[in-house]
């Protein structure tokens, strides 16, 4: 007896409890009658007469070749050897390619063979105590990517080469050309001098 009292009290709480599930967005409807209406604006109304789009270049077909980006000039092609090269680049240009500073794959880990590039943009910064300069991460397509890879650069050096943050801001890029050879390029590291 006692059991077949405990299996309508059962069923009865879970009917109870179906029932409050499927009422519950009733009631979320329902206005307080303490709180009032809250004024919504009135919808805008379009003038008649045709709506201006903006133009949108017509899309490519996957026959048409792809241009190619411009070859690199001799100057920009130019990449530091040594940390007399790297200050030579941003005294007289203003900015430096650095190819061999390296990230794990979709990472901004550095990986240990960017020590030797790392350790020649300190020695920069350490010998010239008034430079600032811009980092630049790159990636294929991703912006926080590339962003996250050049605050990792910049963490590496205020941190290993005791370099004052102050004189260093991370900047992400990202390659417009996709997974080629110029986009491999768009993902090595760059320094633009600020002062």
């Amino acid at each position: 007896m006692i059991w077949l009292f405990l299996i309508c009290l059962a069923l009865f709480i879970i009917t109870l409890l179906m029932l409050l599930v499927t009422l519950r967005p009733a009631r979320r409807r329902l206005r307080r009658p303490d709180r009032p209406e809250p004024e919504r604006p009135a919808p805008a109304v379009a003038a008649p007469g045709p709506v201006a789009r903006p133009e949108r270049p017509p899309p490519r077909l996957p026959s048409e070749p792809q241009p190619e980006p411009p070859p690199p000039t001799a100057a920009e092609e130019k990449l530091p050897e040594n940390a007399g090269e790297l200050a030579e680049l941003l005294r007289e240009r203003g900015q430096a390619e650095l190819e061999t500073v390296y990230f794990h794959p979709s990472s901004d880990r550095l990986r240990e063979d960017s020590a030797p590039a790392l350790r020649m943009i300190a020695q920069v910064l350490l010998e010239e105590p008034g430079l600032r300069l811009r980092v630049e991460g790159g990636s294929n397509n991703n912006i926080n990517l590339a962003f996250r890879r050049a605050r990792s650069i910049v963490r590496y050096l205020t941190g290993k080469h005791d370099i004052s943050a102050a004189r260093l801001e991370a900047e992400g890029r990202v390659s417009p050309h996709g997974r080629n050879v110029a986009a491999a390029k768009n993902r090595r590291a760059a320094l633009f001098r600020l002062n």
